[in-house]
Order: C-alpha cells, then structure tokens, then sequence
C-alpha cells in the first residue's frame, strides 16, 4: 500500500458545517465525515499521490491555521485509511483494472471500426484571396497521396464581388486539377432550406435559421457549417476555416503514450514574438494530412486501445472522470471529434487566459517582463499535445477539426463568435460517448492575410457574447435538469426554450446568476493561482491582480448579464438574446429530424451544394 498512489474518485462533496464536509460515494455507497481543511487538500491536490505524500499536505495546510482557531485532534493517516476502505480513494491500479475492464466487455460488433476521411469542408466569407490558398494546399495534399476526396464550400460573402471572385477560383481549380469540388452560397442555402423543410416536415423558419442565421448584422460562421454538415452526413470530414493552411508541420514533441483525459483543457502553449519565431518552432512534414485525423476519428477507445497495444505504462488516466470511465463500455463511444494542433494566429481576442499558464509556457512568458509585454501583445503561438490525448470535456477550437459525421452530431449556434465552444457544450451535454480526440507531433498554420495583436494594457475581465452566455446557461445549470446525466439534443432544445420564454425580469435574473457563477470561479482560480507561484514576479501577479479588479468591477454593470455583441440598446439585446435562445432551443429540437432528412436527400442524389463546374 505505502508504495502505491491514489486520488479521489467518484466522490461528491458538501458542506456539512462551517468546519466539516461530507464525502459521498455513490459506487460504494458510503459516507465519511471529515474536516474541511482535509477536504479541501485533497480535492485541489491532482492525479494520482502517495499517501505519505498526502499526509504531508494536509499537515501542511494544517499548520497555516491560527493558533485561536481550534479545529480538534486531526489524525491524517486514520482520515486517509478509512477514505481508501471506503473506496472514495482509488489506487492507480484498481482505475487502470476497471478501465481495462470496461474495454474487455466492450462487444466487437458495436464498435466504431474508423475509416476514411472522404471530405475537406470550408467556411468562408469575403475572403476570396485566403480561400484560394487554403483551398489550393488541400487540394495539393490530396493530390500528393493520391486521396480520392471531395471538398465542399459555403460561401457566408456578404460582398457580391467576393461570391463572384470565389467562383472564378474554384472553377478554376476544379478545371485544372479535375477536383471535385461543392459550392452553395446563402442564395441556394436559402433554397435547400424549403426543400428539407417541405421534405422533413420541419418549420422553414427553423431552417432558414440554422444555415442563414438572423439578419442583425453578425458573423454567421456557424450558420455556414451546419451547411456543410448537412451536405456532409454520413461521411468522415475536416472542417477548415478559410485561412488555415493544409500544410502538416511537425512539432517537437511527440510521444505514442495516451492520456485520458476529463480535465477542461488538453492543449499546451508557446508563445511567441511574432509569426517568424512560431513557425522556428515547426518544420514542414512530408506526410498525409488526413491519415494524422484517422488514426483516432471515428473509432472506439477498445478498437484504440488494441491498435496502440495500451498498457498500465502507456496509458496515463490520473484525470479521467466516472463518466468518462462509464462511457468506454457504452455501444455509442467513439472519436467523433480530432484535433492536431495550430501555429501562427491564436484566433483569440483576449489573451487574459495565459496569465494562468502553467508549467514551460508560464516560465517562458514571465521570465523577463520586457519579453513578458512583447508576448503579451502578440498573438503568435503553439498549439499542441505532447501525447495522444482522448477527451470528454467540453473544450473546442473549430479551425481545424476532423468530424465523424455517420454519426448524430449537434448543430452549431447559426451567429456571433465562439460557436465552436458551444459545439462542444453541446456534444458533452447531449452525446457524452462521442469523445474528442487530439494528436501529438503536428500542426497546421493558421495564417490570416491581416497582422493581428492584442493591446498589451488590456487585461480586463472579458465581456461575454450570445454563445458563450449560452454556453454558460448549458454548462452551469446542469443540477437544474438531470444532474450529471446526459439527455438527448430535442431535450436540450425544449429546455433552453422554457428558459428563453421567461418573463424578461426572471430571465435577466436567472443570466445574472449564471454569470455570478462563472466570475466566481474566475476570481477563485485566480486567487489559487497567486498562491500557488511562489515566484515574486511581480509584473505577472500586477496584471492577474488587475485581472481580478475588473472582475470585481464587471459586475457591477449594468448589462453584466447581456450580451455584447448583439446589436442594440440593452433591452433591446437582452430580448434579442431571448429569441435566439428560443431559436437555438428550436433548432435543437428538430436537429435530429433536420439530419434525417438531410441524409433521405442525399440518398436520393439532392446534395445542398451543388458541383463547380
């Protein structure tokens, strides 16, 4: 026992009074009564520690209490013994045997075998001369490894000249190359959507909605892509947004070790002073862009587990959660989402997250605060893992991403920024066995036309859009539906339309305290983050300090609780915000219909986008 490690597992826990909780283990069954200050330890402390080690934490913490408060006789090592009896802590070995478990029983004839990636998808919008180069290196790639592929398009242009210049460039690469390639603007969107709706018995309305979006002069990227994923189902695709290059490059690290894991954030950073540096970091890699996606997309973790030859030493789970584990046994899990990572453009407006890095990218961000300003204002960075890494979190950055469209996936929001995060709101809340898959030692460059930078002084904290308010109505209020479980994506939809039909008060109300939450945990992980460097670095903790005050001062505003990119006075925003809740809330309700529908059309040889030339 002493020379094994375990972590809290399966335990929920509340506040039984202002100096005890109560640890619960729904698996066992059992409950233990122990002081907070033990708890709390041992709930902050991550993956898998000795239990000397966690004896010596909690005497640690212990000792910072003041003389005057008296907590009683604490005796660590009987708390931590009767925690492993009652199975609330797990051994490293005992997890790793009932993951092992879960993939044994796993029936060979339910699981997601993978396959091949038959389409590259792009989203564009005014931007002929990036489409035409994003465009021109898929299409070489293909060519180089001989892939037999399609790629498909939807032009979002609200510019008539730039449709116009974006079909000259696809007729003719289409007629060089002989590729087959699939357009459709929002003219023909427009079209296909009476054709589904007249076919699926689904409100035109709700159509026009999910692949046009509203006319309040926002971005409708979105839109755009539940466009391709109508075109596409049924096939394994990539979506790439228009100015991320299909050019592999290889990163530095790179190991064939797995990670399973549950917490939100799987990517690593480098920062970097300018495109120049990012791209010293990488170097171009002869290989197929698309067979780097399939190693993981569409398979189940068995089938995974089997082609790498997992093992105890190969397989790190010091972060997988209950469900998670759960989730390996059931028929339905698989990758449905895989990622590789991005150099060049962070595609991030606000750089206040990297003031909690960790690690490497925290070390190199604040050795010198000279340095520490320059990569501050810039947006040039690395994306990567160091290892393949299969996720349940809801965590997911859209510019590049393969998808397994064979099977239910969930519609994006159809306006605004972030509609990728929400994506994947989604997918977590409604399809918990469709995991999110990303792989190590490569990248792909993302590399507008325009410079970008951040302004070096702006550390507030950020003022929140529709979708990440929706995402945030969908992530913090999951104890008011079904707990932790997952209910389907109509479901969903018919929740977020009660929401939406709230009384404008009551509905601005139940927003303020969502936000509530979501500053608390902000501040929170930015107080324990202070505690824990004990470096003085002062320029660093200046700015999170800062970071913390404008929190402080968001509140206080009188729109704290509206959307900041909808257009408007606040009124008039907030009540924007309750019709498209109630729009998205429809959309999802009928999106299993919608998909259904799309896939008889398809069959039937009627595609959304329609072949250049």
């Amino acid at each position: 026992m002493l020379g094994e490690r375990y972590r809290l597992f399966d335990v929920s826990v509340s506040s039984f009074n202002a100096r005890e909780v109560l640890l619960y283990s729904s698996k066992t069954d059992s409950v233990v009564l122990i002081p907070a200050i033990v708890a709390n330890t041992l709930v902050s402390t991550k993956g898998f520690n000795r239990l000397n080690d966690y004896i010596s934490s909690i005497r640690r913490e212990v000792k910072k209490i003041p003389p005057h408060i008296d907590l009683g006789a604490i005796d660590e090592s009987k708390i931590v013994n009767d925690l492993i009896s009652n199975g609330m802590l797990i051994s490293e070995e005992s997890l790793y045997n009932e993951v092992s478990a879960q993939i044994i029983s796993s029936t060979e004839n339910t699981l997601h075998q993978g396959g091949a990636i038959s389409s590259v998808c792009i989203p564009t919008a005014d931007r002929p001369d990036c489409l035409y180069r994003v465009l021109s290196s898929y299409i070489d790639q293909a060519k180089k490894f001989n892939r037999n592929i399609s790629f498909c398009l939807v032009d979002d242009s609200v510019n008539s000249e730039s449709g116009t210049h974006n079909l000259k460039n696809i007729d003719d690469l289409a007629c060089k190359d002989g590729s087959e390639i699939f357009y459709a603007d929002r003219t023909r969107r427009a079209q296909y959507a009476k054709e589904i709706s007249q076919l699926a018995g689904v409100p035109e309305d709700t159509l026009r909605f999910a692949l046009l979006g509203m006319d309040w002069g926002m971005s409708t990227h979105g839109a755009a892509r539940n466009a391709l994923l109508l075109d596409t189902i049924g096939e394994m695709t990539i979506h790439a947004d228009d100015d991320t290059l299909g050019l592999p490059m290889e990163t530095r690290e790179r190991s064939d070790h797995f990670f399973f894991n549950s917490d939100p954030e799987s990517y690593t950073y480098a920062l970097f002073d300018n495109n120049k540096e990012a791209l010293k970091s990488v170097k171009y890699a002869d290989i197929d862009l698309l067979s780097v996606h399939e190693q993981l997309l569409g398979k189940s973790i068995p089938v995974i587990f089997d082609e790498f030859s997992l093992n105890k030493t190969s397989l790190d789970i010091s972060t997988m959660s209950p469900a998670f584990l759960s989730s390996i046994g059931d028929p339905d899990q698989h990758v449905g989402v895989s990622f590789l990572g991005t150099v060049g453009d962070s595609g991030i407006n606000v750089f206040h997250q990297y003031l909690f890095s960790t690690g490497p990218a925290f070390h190199r961000l604040t050795r010198n605060e000279k340095k520490y300003r320059r990569l501050l204002r810039s947006r040039q960075i690395l994306r990567s893992v160091p290892r393949f890494t299969i996720t349940d979190s809801a965590y997911c950055i859209g510019m590049h991403l393969g998808l397994d469209n064979r099977s239910l996936l969930p519609p994006f929001p159809p306006m605004g920024r972030g509609e990728d995060g929400l994506f994947g709101s989604v997918l977590k809340r409604c399809l918990p066995g469709t995991h999110k898959g990303y792989i190590p030692g490569y990248a792909v460059q993302h590399l507008p036309n325009e410079n970008r930078t951040h302004y070096e002084e702006d550390v507030s904290f950020p003022r929140f859009g529709a979708n990440d308010l929706l995402a945030m109505i969908i992530n913090y209020s999951r104890e008011q539906w079904r707990g932790t479980d997952a209910c389907s994506i109509s479901e969903l939809g018919n929740q977020l339309i009660k929401i939406g039909q709230l009384p404008m008060p009551e509905f601005f109300n139940y927003l303020r305290g969502l936000m509530f939450k979501a500053v608390h945990h902000q501040v929170y992980r930015a107080e324990r983050r202070l505690e824990e460097e004990k470096k003085p670095l002062v320029h660093w903790r200046n700015d999170l300090m800062r970071y913390i005050d404008s929190a402080r001062t968001s509140v206080m505003r009188q729109d704290f609780a509206v959307p900041v990119d909808l257009p408007g006075s606040i009124d008039e925003r907030l009540a924007r915000f309750q019709a498209y809740v109630i729009s998205y809330g429809q959309l999802l309700t009928f999106w299993p219909q919608i998909t259904r529908g799309a896939a008889e059309m398809k069959e039937m040889g009627k595609r959304l986008a329609k072949r250049i030339p």
